[in-house]
């Protein structure tokens, strides 16, 4: 196991048995936390109580260490260090922060952590982030939040009113989509055919992918060169295909019919952190009519994908391409013969 695999882990990467193993860990610890809870409980909040009604506080405390250890050394290979170790301080510390009481402190430390882990995963599917990174940052921002909450219960209502108002208006900002529609016409979806347009509006060239494996086998084997494929292209391809997959024909941009332009306002990759390379795309895209009428644009800011290695191969761009015009695509309009 390297180091990046020991830090961040691989939860989607997890084994059938691993399942069953985290599984049944997962049984036994609750079954001996449930079983013993007065136990444990008496021995860490009073220590010196439980030691004069005859309670062996180091037996017990140690008992719960030993759990502790099992549970995280078996759970560290399939999350990763800095995942586990939020799940065992994050949540707890937001209940606490809420002030609910013991019993509730259980029960909100535990919604805490099933709420993060969702979150993390479907904004980590959606924007394609990295999955233990995104879980702990949903971790933080829900302990945020928390704070943030108990600050204002302190407030007078009126006062608090005004915070929770402010706050809703902060979690909606940081939820605003990358990719949102900024004309819609309903005449859309009465578009059958049309040509598509890619425009490099960035100002400068474009990345190009590497040479991938069976490019420099061809190119050492058979002394042939395969001619590059640039970004430009590969979004005309994935447009052209996305046109088909929903029933309008490709025609060819001389001919007088409407036109999908997609405008590249930025494609950058950079790789800088530990996690691995990452692709961001900036466009635009435009359904506009022979007389250059827009039916309906999209505007995608700063999307990102991740990479599986430290380069951008030509598989990598297609599948950016794909999954970007998809994205901005998913509200063209469709009539109801083609849906």
């Amino acid at each position: 196991m390297d180091v990046l695999s020991l830090v961040f882990g691989n939860v989607l990467g997890v084994t059938e048995t691993q399942l069953y193993i985290l599984g049944a860990l997962a049984a036994t610890v609750i079954v001996l936390h449930w079983c013993f809870a007065k136990e444990l409980l008496f021995a860490a909040f009073d220590a010196d109580m439980a030691e004069t009604m005859d309670y062996r506080v180091q037996a017990w405390e140690f008992f719960f260490y030993l759990i502790l250890g099992v549970a995280f050394s078996l759970s560290v290979s399939v999350a990763g260090v800095l995942v586990i170790f939020s799940y065992l301080v994050i949540p707890a510390t937001a209940a606490l922060v809420l002030d609910v009481g013991m019993a509730a402190t259980f029960v909100v430390a535990v919604l805490i952590a099933v709420i993060a882990s969702a979150s993390g995963v479907f904004f980590s599917y959606t924007w394609d982030l990295p999955t233990g990174p995104t879980i702990v940052a949903a971790l933080s921002a829900l302990l945020l939040l928390c704070g943030v909450w108990r600050q204002v219960a302190r407030l007078r209502p009126a006062s608090a009113m005004k915070r929770a108002a402010l706050l809703l208006v902060l979690v909606v900002a940081c939820g605003f989509p990358r990719t949102r529609t900024t004309v819609a016409d309903p005449r859309a979806a009465d578009v059958r055919s049309a040509a598509v347009e890619v425009i490099n509006g960035t100002g400068r060239d474009l990345p190009t992918p590497r040479p991938g494996v069976f490019e420099t086998l061809a190119r050492v084997a058979f002394g042939r060169q395969i001619p590059a494929v640039s970004a430009v292209e590969a979004f005309e391809e994935a447009a052209a295909a996305a046109l088909r997959a929903r029933g309008i024909r490709v025609e060819s941009v001389k001919r007088a019919v409407p036109v999908l332009r997609i405008t590249l306002l930025d494609l950058e990759i950079r790789n800088e952190d530990a996690a691995g390379a990452t692709a961001f795309v900036s466009a635009t895209y435009a359904l506009e009519t022979a007389d250059a009428v827009t039916l309906w644009s999209v505007a995608q800011q700063r999307v990102s994908f991740r990479l599986a290695g430290p380069d951008l191969t030509r598989s990598e761009l297609a599948r950016i391409a794909d999954q970007a015009v998809s994205a901005g695509l998913a509200s063209l309009p469709r009539s109801p013969e083609r849906s």
